[in-house]
């Protein structure tokens, strides 16, 4: 089932400003619509890179950035660029603070998340409260109150925005993709693990058929044709699974383990993980987008914004606006994250240079 942002326009473009860098948003969990329940938040939203926190009151709006993923197990993480900010109506401008000692920037307990000594969201009995405090470099505006019950709590992965690649004029994306076989239920059915991060490390050469089951050597060093030192045209920037969104609920523990390992791994790696829920009937699409996308989701262990319905092609030899536009809107997503994944690196070498 999907879900909008209380976000109106005016004040998503005055938090966007907030940023040095052009990005957006993209919603991943709204209190409201998951009974306002943190372990949902913490399972949807862990591992899923940069994202900004927004609490509501009224006209109130304060909230946090990390530039770093929310972590899956309790811990606190040291982040320079986290910050906290404010903003009380549309009329206003967003206030952003710096997030003290950047060593405790971000701290996350089994029932609250907090951003250094600024702001703690807590959790209890299906409620969000927050703690606004105030330290010797850093004020919240004229604020009363403790403990306050938040009248609705978001969560947004922070993205780059429609990267100049895609815009007119600018500099194209070589869009190539490659192909493996299936996962099986095991490593021993299927592609396994192995194989699949050396062709997204980029060490397998074009071409290369991966082991068949039980067949033997799986890549290494000494295979032909093996890359020991790819650059970033050898490598998987962006990795999408097809689902069968027909069959979703035929799949099997094992295999559902195999693709939650996979993507766990893929996420370490720093690169991003999509699924496609392909679909036969162009009909079924609204179906299969309001009952099936949830389902996929879970199944792979991602957000919902992550899952793309697309229809079959099997016999079509003419262009279909209405069956089309799915997979172009498909490839777009594909792209978007392939130049996310780019800035990422950028950003990391930027930070070793200096």
């Amino acid at each position: 089932m999907t879900f909008n942002s209380r976000l109106d326009p005016e004040t998503e473009k005055k938090l966007l400003k907030l940023f040095d860098l052009n990005v957006n948003f993209r919603l991943l969990y709204k209190g409201s619509h998951f009974n306002f329940d943190i372990r949902k938040l913490f399972q949807i939203c862990s591992d899923q890179g940069s994202f900004i926190l927004t609490v509501y009151f009224g006209k109130h709006i304060f909230g946090g950035f990390l530039k770093k993923s929310l972590p899956r197990s309790n811990e606190q993480v040291k982040d320079e660029d986290a910050f906290v900010f404010s903003l009380y109506d549309s009329d206003s401008t967003a206030t952003r603070f710096s997030v003290n000692e950047g060593h405790h920037a971000f701290h996350r307990t089994y029932s609250s998340i907090s951003f250094g000594d600024c702001l703690k969201v807590a959790a209890s009995d299906r409620e969000f409260h927050v703690n606004l405090c105030s330290t010797y470099d850093f004020n919240w505006p004229e604020w009363d109150w403790e403990k306050q019950l938040c009248e609705e709590v978001e969560l947004h992965r922070v993205q780059g925005r429609s990267p100049a690649n895609l815009k007119k004029g600018g500099q194209p994306i070589a869009l190539t993709l490659c192909d493996v076989r299936d996962m099986g239920d095991s490593e021993e059915t299927g592609l396994s693990l192995h194989d699949a991060l050396a062709v997204i490390n980029g060490h397998a050469p074009e071409g290369y058929k991966v082991c068949q089951p039980f067949c033997g050597m799986p890549i290494n060093p000494s295979s032909a044709g093996y890359c020991l030192d790819p650059g970033l045209q050898d490598k998987i920037h962006c990795v999408v699974f097809v689902l069968n969104a027909r069959s979703l609920h035929s799949y099997g523990e094992s295999l559902v383990k195999m693709i939650k390992k996979y993507r766990r791994e893929i996420s370490d790696l720093g690169e991003y993980f999509l699924v496609i829920a392909a679909q036969f009937y162009l009909h079924m699409v609204t179906f299969l987008h309001l009952l099936q996308v949830q389902e996929a989701a879970s199944l792979a262990d991602v957000p919902v914004s992550f899952v793309l319905p697309v229809k079959n092609y099997m016999s079509e030899l003419t262009v279909n606006r209405d069956t089309d536009i799915l997979i172009f809107s498909a490839v777009r997503q594909i792209l978007h994250a392939i130049d996310d994944t780019f800035e990422e690196e950028r950003g990391e070498k930027g930070q070793e240079g200096g």
